[in-house]
C-alpha cells in the first residue's frame, strides 16, 4: 500500500487496486499500539482516503484438524472491516481451480458507436443505437526503461521520452527550426512535393456520417472466416416503438429468408475510412428483449489474399508419412485437447486473465 502511496501519489484515483490471496487460519501478531481492530480501521481510513480498492480472496479447502476455528472467525471479522470501510470484495473459494474465476477483469461500462438513422432507402430509415459485441482486449505494452537514474532515488520513474528536432540540411543554420516553418513532402520519383495542411484538407476524403443499406444476399454467400475485426450490435433507439417494431419485423422477416444485408457504414462525422460488413439478424428468445442485429466488418477485394496449398498427394513417395508417423501426428493433435475428460475446466467466462 506504501509503494502505491509513494508511486501514484494523488494519480489514477479509484484504479489503485490491492489483490490479498490467503487462507485466514494462522494467528495474527498483535500489535504494538492498539488492538488488532485499531490497526485494520487505520489502515481501512487510510486506504479509502487514497481511493484504493481491495480484494480479499479466502482459499479454504479441506481444513486439518490442527485448524483453530477461533482463529479463522477472527480474522474472517478482521477481513470484513476493510468490506465496511472500503470498496472491498471477499471471496471464498474452495479449490486452485475456482481461484482462476475469483480475479474479475475490470469492467467496461458500454458506449454507443454510433447514433442515428439506419438507411434502407431514402424513404425509409429507421433509428438505432450501435454498440460493441466483443472488442479485443489487448495486453499492455513493453515501454523503454532507463537506468541512469540514481539507484536510491525511489521516485525515479525511469521512463524514456523522445524527441525530435529538425535543422537545414544544407549546414546554413544550426538552430532548430520551429513548426510553423515545417512542411510536409511527399516524395515523387526523385522530388519532393511539399503540400500544406489546407491543401492536403481540400483534397482529403470527407465521408458523412451514416449507416446505408447496399442491398440483402444469401447468408449461405457469406463465409465466416471473412469476419473482421469486432461484432457490433444494432439496436432499436431505446423508448422509440416504431423503431423496435421496424427493427423486429426486418430482423425476422430476414431470418425466415435466411438473408442478410450488406452495410455502408460511417461512424462519425469526418471518419476518413468507410467500413462495409454484413448484417445479421439476432432474433430474441426473451419477450422482454426486443430484436436485434450483429455486424460484422467485411474485407475489400484488395484486402483478401488467398493461398493455394499443393495437395500432399502431389509430394514423392519418400515424403509421405507412414502408419506410425500418422499416428504419432494424430496423438499429438488430441493431446492438445484442453478437456479431454468431456468437461471443459478453463471456461473463458470463467478464466479471466488478471493482466487484462
Amino acid at each position: 500500500m506504501d509503494m502505491l502511496i509513494k508511486k501514484y501519489k494523488d494519480l489514477h484515483k479509484g484504479k489503485k487496486r490491492l489483490c490479498l490471496i490467503t487462507n485466514a487460519i494462522h494467528p495474527i501478531k498483535d500489535s504494538f499500539e492498539g488492538s488488532k481492530e485499531d490497526q485494520v480501521m487505520t489502515i481501512a481510513e487510510q486506504m479509502a482516503a487514497q481511493g484504493m480498492k481491495i480484494e480479499s480472496i479466502v482459499v479454504r479447502g479441506r481444513l486439518s484438524r490442527d485448524a483453530n476455528k477461533g482463529v479463522m472467525d477472527e480474522n474472517d471479522h478482521l477481513l470484513s472491516i476493510f468490506s465496511k470501510k472500503t470498496r472491498t470484495r471477499i471471496v471464498y473459494v474452495d479449490t486452485p481451480t475456482s481461484l482462476l474465476g475469483a480475479l474479475k477483469t475490470r469492467r467496461v461500462t458500454p458506449v454507443t458507436v454510433f447514433r442515428g438513422h439506419l438507411e434502407l432507402s431514402p424513404q425509409m430509415k429507421i433509428k438505432v443505437w450501435v454498440y460493441k459485441k466483443t472488442q479485443e482486449e489487448k495486453f499492455p505494452t513493453l515501454k523503454k526503461y532507463s537506468e541512469k537514474a540514481a539507484a536510491s532515488n525511489k521516485l525515479a520513474t525511469h521512463q524514456v521520452k523522445v524527441s525530435y528536432e529538425y535543422k537545414s540540411v544544407d549546414g546554413s543554420s544550426t538552430s532548430v527550426i520551429p513548426p510553423e516553418q515545417r512542411i510536409k513532402g511527399y516524395r515523387y520519383g526523385p522530388q519532393v512535393v511539399p503540400i500544406s495542411t489546407a491543401e492536403w484538407d481540400a483534397v482529403k476524403f470527407k465521408p458523412e456520417k451514416g449507416i446505408k443499406v447496399l442491398g440483402f444476399t444469401d447468408a449461405s454467400k457469406i463465409k465466416r472466416h471473412c469476419y473482421m475485426k469486432d461484432v457490433y450490435l444494432f439496436i432499436a433507439e431505446p423508448g422509440n416503438t416504431r423503431a423496435t417494431l421496424a427493427v423486429s419485423a426486418i430482423a425476422r422477416a430476414m431470418k425466415e429468408m435466411n438473408a442478410v444485408a450488406i452495410l455502408r457504414c460511417v461512424w462519425r462525422q469526418g471518419q476518413q475510412n468507410v467500413v462495409v460488413g454484413v448484417l445479421t439478424p439476432n432474433i430474441s428468445q426473451n419477450y422482454k428483449i426486443p430484436d436485434s442485429f450483429y455486424f460484422n466488418v467485411l474485407p475489400f477485394a484488395e484486402d483478401v489474399r488467398e493461398y493455394q496449398f499443393p495437395s500432399f498427394n502431389s509430394f514423392p513417395a519418400s515424403w509421405q508419412p507412414n502408419d506410425q508417423q500418422q499416428k504419432a501426428a494424430d496423438e499429438l493433435v488430441q493431446m492438445l485437447d484442453l478437456a479431454p475428460s468431456g468437461k471443459e475446466a478453463l471456461l473463458p467466462e470463467f478464466t479471466p486473465n488478471p493482466v487484462l
